[in-house]
């Protein structure tokens, strides 16, 4: 897994098709920094996982088990994270702008803030925090 983590060419950037890291088992890995933009992991298992300052932009973790995972300082931005698990997961300072958090299980996420979620896309499914709930009632977007 160490050379998806070096890779220089990516979605849209040198590379025609998407990573497809469907369903992979990827807990505890060390992707921080990596470049995965466009990337497919759809149900993979990222528990653990370090992801910080990783570029996920655009990237589809719908369903993906994040639990604990650290992606402090990644960017998110217009990452499909519907249905995802991101209990105990650490998500200070990322960038979550235009991210669809529909569905996702945010109840025990460090580092989310009323600004981040703001700039994401979620609805009624969402699962949030404790301290966000009664700041987003009547402000969710659907």
């Amino acid at each position: 897994m160490t050379v998806i983590g070096r890779r220089t060419r990516y979605w849209q950037q040198g590379e025609d098709d998407r990573l497809n890291l469907r369903e992979t088992d990827l807990a505890k890995i060390n992707l921080s920094g990596a470049h995965l933009e466009g990337a497919d992991l759809t149900q993979a298992h990222l528990e653990g996982a370090f992801l910080t300052e990783a570029h996920l932009e655009g990237m589809f973790l719908t369903q993906a088990h994040l639990e604990g995972a650290f992606l402090g300082w990644a960017n998110l931005s217009r990452a499909y994270l519907s249905e995802a698990d991101f209990n105990g997961a650490d998500l200070s300072d990322a960038d979550l702008s235009g991210a669809d958090l529909t569905g996702a299980d945010l109840t025990d996420v460090r580092g989310l803030t009323a600004e981040k979620l703001d700039s994401a896309t979620y609805d009624d499914t969402t699962k949030l925090p404790q301290h966000l709930i009664k700041q987003s009632e009547g402000e969710k977007k659907k």
